[in-house]
């Protein structure tokens, strides 16, 4: 039998070979948490997206190409994020039925000149045989923007009454928020 000593079998090998080995490890090391993080986040899209032929849904691979893992599951994941907030830390009732509707009259006061304007000649453009709203006095469409606008306050807060007893009719948070986190990059 031969020499089975310990530290015999690499007395022959050089001491560089022994220095060199952690930064290879590091190196190597380096490299795939690189990798690793970039096929996590990246690419958005499935790339090459001309040989999308297959793709399982909320799947980071396909036949013939890759999505990045967190941009694959952002559907799944945006929707958890909800329920768990929604279920564990905010009551969106509540948060609603503290809404003051005669508050949030006077603040959109502000913006409601203008918008009020184009609402009232769309209406009486719309419903208004052609071009009699055209032909009116500019005074007498000026007087019923500044009568709707005088109305404006109490449609507003019975409005958000209604808003505040139905907030589940009329604002899907979940779907609010998956869509806009869904949504490709770089639009509006």
């Amino acid at each position: 039998m031969g020499n089975l000593s310990p530290g015999a079998q690499g007395a022959d090998d050089p001491l560089w070979n022994y220095l060199v080995m952690p930064f290879i490890s590091g190196i190597v090391g380096w490299g795939t948490n690189v990798v690793a993080l970039k096929m996590t986040f990246y690419p958005l899209e499935f790339q090459p997206s001309f040989l999308k032929f297959y793709q399982p849904s909320e799947q980071p691979f396909g036949l013939f190409g890759w999505q990045g893992i967190i941009p694959a599951k952002a559907g799944k994941m945006a929707g958890k994020s909800v329920d768990l907030m929604t279920e564990k830390l905010i009551d969106v009732q509540e948060v609603f039925s503290r809404l003051d509707p005669l508050r949030f009259s006077k603040v959109m006061e502000a913006g409601m000149l203008d918008m009020m304007s184009k609402i009232v000649h769309e209406i009486a453009a719309k419903w208004l045989p052609p071009g009699v709203w055209d032909r009116t006095p500019k005074s007498v469409q000026e007087e019923t923007v500044l009568k709707a606008l005088d109305e404006a306050p109490k449609f507003l807060s019975a409005f958000m009454n209604d808003i505040k007893d139905h907030i589940e009719m009329y604002f899907d948070l979940k779907h609010m928020v998956v869509t806009n986190m869904v949504k490709k990059q770089g639009t509006t």
